[in-house]
């Protein structure tokens, strides 16, 4: 549980690209070293952020700096966000309102594979724990 929500006004990822407010995150998964945090939002993005440095706490005013990369993922929203619990493997599955559920590379950023089968949003995902397969 968080005790407080300082951390939030370090992280400014997930923006709109009308006003350049903030967005909606939709999704947070863990890698499977617990080293990253993973998010996606209504900006149609996916951003990594180093876990250890979002979680330190602040001295005095200084601001955080998590976030390392940030990649457009999707036409639509990003709904769910998992990473594959193989530590071998650095990928992740994302789904989206586009109606599309994409594998990914999260370390390059290089799309594996988009799947289309899907006619409307696509609202969740996830990886089996043993052998890294996902739904």
């Amino acid at each position: 549980r968080l005790q407080t929500h300082d951390w939030a006004s370090d992280v400014n990822a997930h923006t709109s690209a009308a006003d350049r407010a903030s967005a909606a995150v939709r999704a947070l998964s863990f890698d499977a070293d617990s080293r990253l945090v993973l998010s996606g939002g209504d900006d149609r993005h996916v951003c990594l952020f180093d876990a250890a440095a979002w979680s330190k706490r602040r001295s005095g005013e200084a601001r955080r700096c998590a976030q390392l990369e940030r990649f457009s993922a999707h036409r639509g929203w990003v709904t769910s966000l998992s990473a594959c619990p193989d530590p071998s493997r650095r990928v992740s599955v994302t789904t989206s309102w586009d109606g599309s559920v994409k594998l990914w590379d999260y370390c390059t950023h290089t799309l594996l594979h988009t799947y289309t089968e899907h006619t409307d949003g696509v609202f969740g995902s996830a990886f089996a724990p043993r052998d890294g397969r996902f739904f």
